[in-house]
């Protein structure tokens, strides 16, 4: 698969929630750290996360785009 797209690294994982605790480890995510999260998240966010040791915060999402709230959050 990696040479037919011609990629210098391939990851696969056997599913979504090792695909994010993958992705925690290449953003170098440690125990203790704070990572913010839309509040409509499957669970898998949650379980990577806490299989780190982080901590999730969650953050409202803005209502027409289901996205992150641009708006600066408080605390």
């Amino acid at each position: 698969m990696r040479s037919s797209k011609k990629l210098k690294l391939l990851l696969t994982t056997v599913n979504g929630t090792a695909a994010l605790h993958a992705a925690l480890h290449l953003a170098d995510i440690k125990a203790g750290d704070l990572v913010l999260t839309q509040a409509l998240t499957f669970v898998a966010t949650c379980n990577a996360l806490h299989h780190m040791g982080a901590q999730p915060v969650f953050i409202d999402i803005e209502p027409n785009a289901f996205a992150l709230w641009s708006k600066p959050t408080r605390n």
